[in-house]
């Protein structure tokens, strides 16, 4: 069982009696899934055609598409034969919007030039599309506790008064928390990519089609036969744009802690909230904190000879807010 965390971890081995053959194994995971999804989609089709004479003809189609969806999904479980001392919990909320737009617009036509049936022939067809996926607000938490029969301890680092003086407190915890995260190889520059889906994403994609085709026919007779030499070309140009942000949570294992990069002491707010994801994602976490003590985190260095008028202020991001009233962790 891998989460990202040290504190929740266990290397599954499989007994050398379970074969394809003879499979004795138990179940890893069990959940229990909740899902709602919602989905609206409609279009519009259209064409018009127009007949010079019965040698030329030209048509224009139109296609237009409108979709959306919403899902939410809800999974309570957790893990057996971990080999870890204690129940191991698993739960995730998921919430996505998805939107869709579609946009072609088709210009085609025949032309033949003479009336015999050996008249040089001519058709074409220009076409472009435009296409637009927006996921404008995708949240994500897969959170595992494990909750040893006895307890447990967590390093947290004590920052003193004085400068260089700090050293690691251990903690008595009676679970431990952990957003699951890890690591993908065979991906990325360096052949390993970081994956955390905990968090929110705004993700957009805009493509742009333009495609256009011309086929010059001429018939000849060759040995009593009719032929015919066809020639044309053939142009396509995609370009496509995409884009996305992403707002990793609070405890997240490739976050940093203060002054401490990623590591073991980036849970240390999952600690904080007692594994509550409302509490995690409040001003009690999330925001600008008031300087304390000689430490003055969040303020501006001030000499010991200066004298100065502070005023300090709490702050929560708009974009917190939405989260806890949409019910996502809830």
């Amino acid at each position: 069982m891998v989460t990202g965390s040290p504190y929740i971890y266990s290397q599954r081995k499989i007994p050398n009696f379970t074969t394809t053959n003879n499979i004795v194994m138990g179940k890893y995971q069990t959940y229990k899934e909740n899902t709602g999804v919602e989905t609206l989609n409609y279009g519009l089709l259209g064409g018009l055609t127009y007949r010079f004479n019965p040698r030329h003809e030209v048509s224009f189609q139109y296609l237009g598409s409108w979709g959306g969806e919403n899902t939410a999904t809800n999974l309570r479980g957790g893990y057996f034969y971990a080999g870890l001392p204690g129940e191991v919990n698993s739960t995730t909320y998921s919430l996505k919007q998805t939107f869709r737009t579609l946009h072609t617009f088709n210009l085609q036509g025949e032309h033949k030039f003479l009336k015999s049936d050996y008249s040089p022939r001519l058709s074409y067809n220009m076409a472009s599309s435009k296409s637009n996926q927006n996921d404008p607000d995708y949240r994500f938490v897969n959170m595992v506790d494990y909750k040893p029969r006895y307890g447990g301890a967590i390093e947290r680092p004590n920052i003193s008064h004085l400068p260089n003086t700090g050293n690691i407190d251990y903690v008595y915890t009676e679970r431990y928390y952990a957003l699951s995260s890890g690591y993908v190889n065979g991906f990325g520059p360096f052949g390993i990519l970081q994956a955390d889906p905990n968090g929110r994403r705004w993700r957009n994609l805009d493509e742009t089609n333009y495609n256009y085709k011309a086929d010059l026919t001429i018939p000849f007779k060759l040995l009593g036969h009719k032929q015919e030499f066809k020639t044309g070309f053939n142009y396509l140009n995609r370009e496509r744009k995409f884009g996305e942000n992403v707002l990793f949570l609070p405890g997240s294992n490739f976050t940093s802690y203060g002054a401490y990069g990623p590591g073991k002491f980036s849970s240390i707010p999952l600690y904080d909230v007692e594994g509550n994801l409302d509490r995690l994602v409040s001003n009690e976490v999330v925001g600008v904190r008031v300087p304390t003590g000689g430490v003055g985190e969040g303020d501006f260095p001030v000499g010991a000879s200066c004298t100065t008028s502070k005023n300090h202020q709490t702050i929560t991001p708009d974009f917190m807010k939405p989260m806890r009233s949409m019910g996502c962790w809830t």
